[in-house]
């Protein structure tokens, strides 16, 4: 049987705190993924998914891009801001939150 080794994180207990925190940026920096391309199609076809399923209260699915990390939410639109280019969803477990247009990957009615 081969022994399993830890890596870096063996050292952990020896190292500063600082170097610790550090280690662990650089580490959450490695998992990090560029935000993917979005053509003008897409973007067409997303287009009025979301306004179909805004107009008749329908639940959608959004894959957005959220500082280096791909994220899904379900859920309902509650407003949109024009101005501020993102709207508000409804999650299905309650929560509000503010999506910007600028981040959306996907998005399809459910």
């Amino acid at each position: 049987m081969m022994a399993r080794d830890r890596g870096t994180m063996k050292w952990a207990s020896l190292m500063l705190p600082e170097h610790v925190k550090l280690l662990q940026h650089v580490w959450e920096e490695d998992i990090k993924v560029k935000k993917p391309e979005v053509d003008q199609q897409t973007l067409a076809l997303m287009n009025d998914e979301f306004m179909m399923a805004y107009e008749q209260n329908e639940q959608i699915e959004l894959t957005m891009y959220d500082g280096g990390h791909i994220e899904r939410r379900i859920g309902v639109i509650m407003g949109v801001n024009a101005e501020r280019q993102d709207m508000y969803l409804r999650t299905t477990n309650g929560n509000r939150e503010t999506i910007s247009f600028m981040n959306i990957i996907t998005l399809t009615i459910k």
